[in-house]
């Protein structure tokens, strides 16, 4: 019974990494849910600093990055939500003026469930990047659905939830460059 599971779970694993074109499997981090690899990406990229940093998040994120948001802000963390236009859509320029110096992640949502925006995520990775800043983006709404690269766009978390996907309910997966370290 346990070849069998594990042969199922590493089915899984190489048809998510397929999907985002990882080129890694050890990179498909499984978890309980979309909530958990969202509260693994933020939390687990913060519990590694020594002091409190700056956070940048959009206006417009579901509650399973909210809620650790809020919980890092209580803890003396830094903050920045970014405002979105009458589509919904972030202004990349909006992002960029929001960087600090000690700015640690960016987490932005790929599509918004509620009116079905498609941030510009190719372009707010790209500003990631050039400040060397890790992108997190929780693209539970967008997977199966759009055509997503890591590896073309550069994203270094990416979280998502089975049941979004025809998967069952209770499981999701964070997706982890391989370099990265998330504390558990």
């Amino acid at each position: 019974w346990g070849k069998k599971a594990s042969m199922i779970l590493e089915t899984a694993r190489v048809k998510i990494a397929n999907s985002i074109k990882a080129s890694n499997l050890e990179s498909i981090v499984f978890t309980s849910g979309g909530t958990e690899a969202n509260n693994l990406a933020i939390l687990g990229i913060a519990k590694q600093c020594k002091k409190r940093q700056h956070i940048i998040i959009s206006s417009v994120e579901h509650s399973s990055i909210n809620k650790p948001i809020k919980f890092l802000e209580a803890n003396g963390w830094e903050i920045t939500r970014l405002p979105v236009n009458y589509q919904g859509r972030i202004n990349p320029l909006d992002l960029k003026a929001a960087i600090k110096e000690n700015t640690v992640l960016i987490s932005i949502i790929y599509g918004q469930s509620e009116v079905g925006t498609i941030q510009p995520i190719r372009e707010l990775c790209q500003i990631a990047k050039s400040y060397d800043i890790l992108f997190h983006t929780d693209a539970a709404q967008a997977i199966g659905k759009l055509a997503i690269s890591v590896q073309d766009l550069n994203i270094d978390l990416l979280s998502f939830s089975a049941h979004k996907i025809y998967g069952i309910q209770g499981v999701g997966a964070l997706y982890i460059r391989p370099g990265i370290k998330v504390h558990p």
